[in-house]
């Protein structure tokens, strides 16, 4: 059994026993010192020890549209792995990022995680070695989106055992384009030796990364009003 979770082959994250009956969002930390988000470890749990343990990396995403599936949306994604405006990502998606698709709520959320990863590759090489630590060997895309989660944890290995297909239709799911990024994201940590997670919450304990994404919608808008303002 993992020290810092519950040992599974599947991607769904999982905490250890010893934190059952234990608030989610009472599992997660902050490090003063790196201004990042960790989960709690197993063997601190109930210690009062103050060194927050770096093993387990939590990554925050969100995405929005507004418009959901209609000419016109606008869709942004928000994406936090710490505190500081170094640790997060408030990017408004366009045409470039998703080319030829429609803007939907389903589409900003998975943008939204591959962006979360890309995030941390960007930043976890540098930050870690400048500090001398380690880089955490675990990686927690954190969602309040089941489709998400479920998607990545659940209906990906079906559908990857089934040549990416759904075995009840045979035909390629919904969105399955970037389900496809998704996994090849994770696929080029696992080739690294690390492991990514991902883990549902309730959308109360995703306020940040809310936030963000919220601060892309905000892009639009104003890029609207700015068109507006010329004619």
């Amino acid at each position: 059994m993992s020290t810092h979770h519950t040992h599974t082959t599947s991607r769904l994250f999982e905490f250890c026993p010893s934190f059952d009956g234990v608030p989610l969002g009472d599992r997660f930390e902050l490090c003063d010192g790196c201004g990042c988000f960790f989960a709690s470890c197993c063997q601190q749990h109930g210690s009062d020890s103050p060194r927050v343990c770096h093993h387990v990396q939590l990554i925050f995403i969100d995405g929005a549209c507004l418009g959901n599936g209609k000419l016109g949306a606008r869709a942004g994604v928000g994406c936090a792995m710490g505190v500081g405006e170094s640790e997060q990502r408030s990017v408004p998606i366009t045409d470039a990022m998703d080319p030829g698709k429609p803007r939907t709520n389903q589409r900003a959320k998975l943008l939204a995680a591959i962006h979360g990863l890309d995030l941390v590759a960007d930043f976890e090489t540098a930050r870690w070695q400048a500090e001398g630590n380690s880089n955490p060997r675990e990686q927690v895309v954190v969602s309040d989106s089941e489709y998400v989660v479920k998607g990545m944890t659940e209906w990906v290995p079906q559908w990857k055992n089934n040549r990416w297909s759904s075995a009840t239709t045979g035909k390629p799911p919904g969105n399955v384009d970037l389900f496809r990024r998704l996994d090849d994201r994770v696929a080029q940590y696992e080739a690294k030796g690390l492991k990514v997670f991902f883990l549902h919450i309730p959308r109360e304990l995703n306020t940040l990364a809310d936030g963000l994404r919220r601060r892309a919608l905000g892009w639009h808008e104003r890029r609207l009003s700015m068109q507006t303002d010329r004619r």
